[in-house]
């Protein structure tokens, strides 16, 4: 019995395991401001130019380059994107995320004076494909100062993968049920058992144990959470 108990125990832990490495992939997030070190203004140029952010913060997954300034989706799914501007007044200052080529939302902000200062900031949720690029896009006759106060800033994260056909990721996102141990009761003629239950989430894998009562009579069955002790029956 402790031997079948011991291959039971082994299972589960592998099969948690392989749910925890799955779990990774959608680990996704980055934020970053434009300047390492110093300060200055980027601007005005005669031409729209892709902003650089080369301050990290956060790259988790690593599916932003912070040379290029350009987020590229690893996979398909719903992602969230900020950015925030920062100007001096007198000049414009406006920037844009932009998808595969094209404006979503601008950041923007105008002031006469130029003891005036200047700030804004926008968001939005896309859903991406595999390969998909998001970057934030200076306007062309606009400026941003920044500084060793990090004024403006890019930031995205993944906030679930999706399936091709556009619904959220089942292989990802699953309920697994693991025996971990049976016991009859020879005086009620009821059989015990304790099960696991696993599942994925945008959090690490989460397990949660419950105790299941048969009874071959009635064929009844009901499960109890023990830390709760909730009831559901089925």
């Amino acid at each position: 019995m402790n031997k079948k108990n011991d291959e039971i125990s082994n299972l589960t832990q592998s099969q948690v395991e392989e749910l925890r490495k799955e779990n990774r992939d959608r680990e996704i997030a980055f934020s970053a401001s434009v300047m390492q070190s110093g300060g200055g203004y980027i601007g005005p140029f005669t031409s729209e130019i892709t902003l650089t952010y080369r301050n990290i913060f956060t790259n988790i997954g690593n599916a932003y380059n912070p040379i290029t300034g350009i987020f590229t989706a690893p996979l398909k799914g719903a992602y969230m994107f900020r950015v925030s501007v920062f100007g001096v007044g007198g000049i414009l200052t406006t920037a844009a995320i932009v998808k595969n080529g094209k404006h979503v939302v601008i950041a923007h902000d105008i002031q006469a004076q130029a003891q005036d200062r200047l700030n804004s900031s926008n968001g939005v949720l896309l859903i991406l494909e595999v390969g998909d690029v998001v970057y934030v896009r200076l306007w062309s006759g606009t400026r941003i100062y920044d500084d060793g106060n990090n004024h403006n800033t890019f930031s995205g994260f993944l906030l679930f993968p999706l399936s091709p056909g556009g619904r959220l990721s089942r292989r990802r996102d699953r309920v697994v049920f693991f025996l971990i141990s049976a016991k009859k009761n020879q005086n009620t003629n009821i059989n015990f058992y304790l099960i696991c239950l696993c599942y994925t989430s945008i959090d690490p894998v989460k397990c949660v144990f419950f105790l299941c009562i048969l009874t071959i009579k009635t064929k009844c069955c009901a499960f109890r959470q023990i830390k709760k002790n909730k009831h559901e029956f089925c």
